[in-house]
């Protein structure tokens, strides 16, 4: 099947003006979020020729979605559709409490705001977890003032997208951002990220918003469909299996469309479980699970959250026993969802 790599070559001699921004295009541009520019010494527009160059010298697992975003970068940066995009403000957060990437594409008539999705780094892992239980969580914050701060009053079409967390993060931000902006967006995509808790699913922002949202989740989908979000999302197939399939490179288009398919069995039924047990455990005891398994995992030694493959089945098993007023079921919850979040690493 095809891929977006396919879709570049096919379409890189048609400018934005003979064939404009298609979903497809939404996929190139949340991939280029995940390019690794706090690497090098990154200057508002500079070219993507010059881009690719500086970051050939950068080493990344060939896994990571920063490999795979300087592979579409290379084959994007002589073609006669993206040649002219201008990357802008972009931004990274790494710390003890925070993991937070954009960036800003300005080409043709149109501004595309994108959200980088969760990196290697143990503090994104628990912000993710953090979305279970709090509103906002500190990269929710940096998104909607990264959102106010970028755009330009010229910017009169603007597009706002993320994969994964970044999806969330790209819905959060115009949720909660001006109306003045607000007015100004076309189209928000959420390419398999999470959605909000119930409060923020039933507010008013989300209301609005979800008019503007178009958001796609693959087969396998086990990140897209935590949490409550709009339910008219559309499936894709995807060359990968499993977990593999929140890849978007793994993703199949014919022309300029992703190739719809169906919610898996398997993805349905994690669906419900970790749902129900979201909704069913008050923020509490969650918050009390989500620090507890962090701090083990801190005094452990990991670093970056791909070292969780290191760790053996008796050390998982301990770090779950270390919530003490967990119950049996939780702690069985607990247990499969970290042997999916490995596999996953």
């Amino acid at each position: 099947m095809y891929t977006v790599y396919d879709y570049i070559k096919y379409y890189k001699n048609f400018t934005f003006e003979e064939i404009y921004l298609t979903d497809m295009d939404n996929i190139v541009f949340s991939i280029l979020a995940y390019l690794p520019l706090e690497k090098i010494d990154f200057k508002d527009n500079d070219s993507l020729d010059f881009i690719c160059k500086n970051l050939a010298n950068t080493v990344e697992n060939k896994n990571t979605m920063a490999f795979k975003s300087k592979k579409v970068l290379e084959k994007i940066k002589n073609c006669k559709r993206y040649k002219d995009i201008k990357i802008s403000n972009f931004t990274n957060i790494v710390d003890s409490e925070t993991q937070f990437s954009a960036l800003t594409i300005r080409i043709f008539d149109f501004c595309f705001v994108v959200f980088r999705g969760t990196d290697n780094s143990l503090i994104g892992w628990k912000e993710d977890i953090e979305l279970g239980y709090r509103f906002p969580v500190n990269c929710q914050k940096h998104a909607t003032n990264y959102l106010i701060s970028t755009i330009k009053d010229s910017d009169q079409k603007i597009y706002v997208a993320g994969h994964s967390k970044g999806g969330n993060l790209a819905m959060t931000a115009v949720m909660e951002t001006t109306d003045d902006i607000f007015k100004r967006i076309i189209k928000v995509y959420n390419n398999d990220g999470p959605g909000f808790l119930k409060p923020q699913y039933n507010s008013l922002q989300f209301k609005r918003m979800s008019k503007k949202l178009k958001m796609f989740v693959p087969e396998d989908s086990v990140v897209g469909i935590l949490l409550s979000n709009v339910t008219n999302y559309e499936v894709v197939k995807s060359s990968s299996i499993g977990v593999h399939q929140h890849d978007l490179t793994s993703w199949n288009c014919f022309g300029q469309f992703l190739v719809t398919g169906s919610l898996s069995t398997i993805s349905q039924k994690f669906q419900i479980q970790i749902n129900g047990w979201v909704n069913s455990t008050d923020n509490s005891t969650k918050e009390k699970i989500c620090d507890s398994l962090f701090r083990v995992i801190s005094e452990s030694g990991i670093k970056y959250f791909s070292e969780l493959k290191k760790l053996k089945p008796e050390q998982i098993v301990s770090m779950i026993n270390e919530a003490k007023s967990i119950d049996g079921e939780t702690k069985q919850l607990l247990l499969q969802s970290l042997k999916m979040l490995r596999q996953k690493s």
